[in-house]
């Protein structure tokens, strides 16, 4: 007799021979022993996972003469012809070959005859996804009525192609991919029953290698045995499957984790010099990292992470290039780069958490010095006796120090050491001049149209726009511009860019007829600006009055807009301006706070 492949030899006979498929196995043992056998049934899955042997075993089943809990008995005489292949009512079809609409009509016709060996007429159909659109149109009128006593079993391992009318028809079942570890048991079970010797590695190696089908590793069983009859070893395992040994694998990780590149292409160069093939080479760097991965401390597992994903998308590459070795080369030396690229990741997290908790001490400072200096100018103006009125402000009493008092003070004040500031020498400068133009034009009801429409604003430029603007707060507006109040000074500068002005003028411009541009000014400046222009304004006021008394600059109260101010003249000599009414316009009213 000829020699017959393993997989032949040792194809399963029961349905608790199908090793992995426990509950698709119990399921049709059950149909059977309780004859609720469908009239169809769909097979799917990967390669060598058992669909054609159970599609056999469940037409033993239903013609068996004395089954047994549902299984077949293989030993009456339809079963030993169903396992012989010469039952006349059990058809097996290759749909690759027999994919016309004729071969189909062929079997419609034939399937209304009776059975006439067994008690079920039963048809194979293997790879049903090859069969032509006509083909599975004249399937479906049989498989939607069928006749008695027939049971269409369809098998494939790409479901997708099968149309939804077929697939509805049917009772599918599923096929997973068969453990490593029941492959590796079934072929320690078989070389035993032969009495083969082997390594109890070299078949985990080759569980390992066929990739959940039992069918390719009984191929590389067979292939192995017959290379060396006396034992199946670990170096002959490794051979046959083309699979790296586990020091190599080791080698290499070690290499790429220490950065050095030519050692570790020095491996991959030797194991493509041995005819290892790039896809397995990959195949088993995964399977390594991952297993790694699984082992490794919290310090490791980022590293494992980047690695595998690295790997993954080499794997992607190699599937559709004609030169696999390149991206091998290019994927060792990445691999080489991830620790640094860890590392970095590492300290800009950490980077990021410092910035983020100078944020929060900073805005607590500030707004703690707000409060502070606020205390402090209402103290002094208590002390001055300063104070705004609606006609003007009141003269300042006259200072009682002497002389000799203001050189002793001035003489400390330069011998104190400076204290360190939160300004550096990279501090946002605003653009004092447009603003004060601004505020010369400034009106209540521009600051009032742009305050209401600014959110919705933000909201139609970009994410990257809408992000810097989100902390800013118009402040004074007039018909050719308004300024922008930022919390920080780096938030001003990330501003004051071409970009977001054109995105945020050309809004304006479109939907509300504006044509101003604004300006950007940080919360720490935007009050000393203020308070300059009021100055300015003061200064005006007397060289066109002519009052020779100058501005007292110890004058400041508890909000910059209500320092002193004298009467203004808007054109017309010695015509009163209500300073309160120009502070109010100015900067609004909830930010003028008027003292009689």
């Amino acid at each position: 007799m000829a020699y017959q492949a393993l997989y032949r030899v040792w194809r399963p006979q029961r349905f608790q021979d199908i090793v992995g498929q426990q509950l698709i196995t119990k399921t049709l043992r059950q149909a059977v022993l309780l004859h609720k056998t469908s009239h169809a049934y769909l097979f799917t899955g990967p390669r060598g996972t058992g669909k054609t042997s159970a599609a056999k075993i469940l037409a033993k089943a239903v013609n068996c003469l004395s089954p047994v809990d549902g299984e077949p008995c293989n030993e009456c005489e339809a079963c030993k012809a169903i396992t012989a292949g010469s039952f006349n009512d059990v058809i097996e079809i290759d749909a690759a070959s027999n994919n016309g609409v004729e071969e189909i009509r062929d079997i419609r016709d034939k399937a209304r005859y009776a059975p006439t060996q067994g008690k079920v007429k039963v048809y194979i159909i293997d790879e049903v996804h090859m069969l032509s659109t006509g083909a599975f149109n004249a399937l479906l009128k049989t498989l939607e009525e069928p006749p008695a006593n027939v049971i269409f079993i369809l098998a494939t391992t790409e479901p997708h192609k099968i149309p939804a009318t077929i697939l509805s028809r049917t009772q599918r079942f599923d096929f997973k991919r068969i453990t490593a570890g029941q492959i590796s048991d079934r072929m320690a079970y078989i070389l035993d029953e032969t009495g083969q010797a082997y390594e109890s590695e070299a078949l985990a190696i080759i569980a390992r290698a066929a990739q959940g089908g039992m069918r390719d590793a009984l191929s590389y069983l067979d292939q192995a045995i017959a290379c060396q009859p006396e034992k199946v070893t670990t170096d002959l395992a490794l051979s046959v499957t083309g699979s790296l040994e586990k020091s190599d694998l080791e080698a290499f990780v070690a290499h790429v984790r220490s950065g050095e590149v030519s050692e570790a292409l020095d491996i991959l160069h030797r194991l493509l010099a041995q005819g290892k093939e790039s896809g397995r080479i990959i195949e088993d760097f995964i399977s390594y990292a991952r297993d790694q991965l699984v082992q490794a401390d919290g310090e490791d597992s980022p590293y494992y992470y980047h690695f595998i994903d690295l790997l993954n998308d080499t794997q992607q590459q190699l599937r559709f290039s004609s030169q696999p070795t390149v991206y091998l080369e290019v994927m060792t030396v990445k691999a080489s780069r991830l620790k640094d690229q860890n590392e970095q990741h590492k300290e800009l997290l950490a980077l990021k958490k410092e910035v983020a908790l100078l944020n929060e001490k900073l805005e607590t400072i500030s707004e703690e010095g707000f409060a502070k200096d606020s205390g402090s100018s209402r103290q002094m103006a208590t002390k001055n006796g300063t104070r705004l009125d609606r006609k003007g402000p009141s003269q300042p009493h006259a200072s009682t120090e002497t002389a000799d008092e203001r050189q002793a003070t001035s003489v400390e004040t330069k011998s104190r050491p400076k204290t360190h500031t939160a300004k550096s020498s990279k501090a946002f400068e605003p653009n004092v001049t447009k603003i004060h133009q601004i505020l010369g034009q400034a009106t209540k009801k521009d600051i009032a149209t742009l305050q209401d429409a600014w959110q919705d604003i933000l909201q139609m430029l970009k994410a990257s726009e809408r992000a810097v603007l989100k902390s800013s707060k118009v402040v004074a507006a007039g018909p050719d511009g308004f300024v922008l109040e930022f919390p920080f000074d780096i938030v001003c500068t990330k501003a004051e860019t071409s970009e977001l002005h054109d995105a945020v003028e050309s809004y304006l411009k479109n939907h509300f007829n504006y044509m101003g541009s604004y300006t950007a000014v940080s919360s720490q400046r935007w009050p000393s600006v203020r308070q300059d222009y009021i100055k300015m304004i003061h200064h005006q006021s007397h060289e066109q009055t002519g009052d020779s008394n100058d501005y007292n600059d110890s004058g400041n109260t508890d909000d910059p807009s209500s320092a002193l101010v004298e009467p203004l003249v808007a054109g017309i000599e010695n015509e009163e301006v209500d300073v309160a009414k120009k502070a109010v316009d100015l900067f609004g009213s909830e930010n003028v706070v008027v003292k009689d």
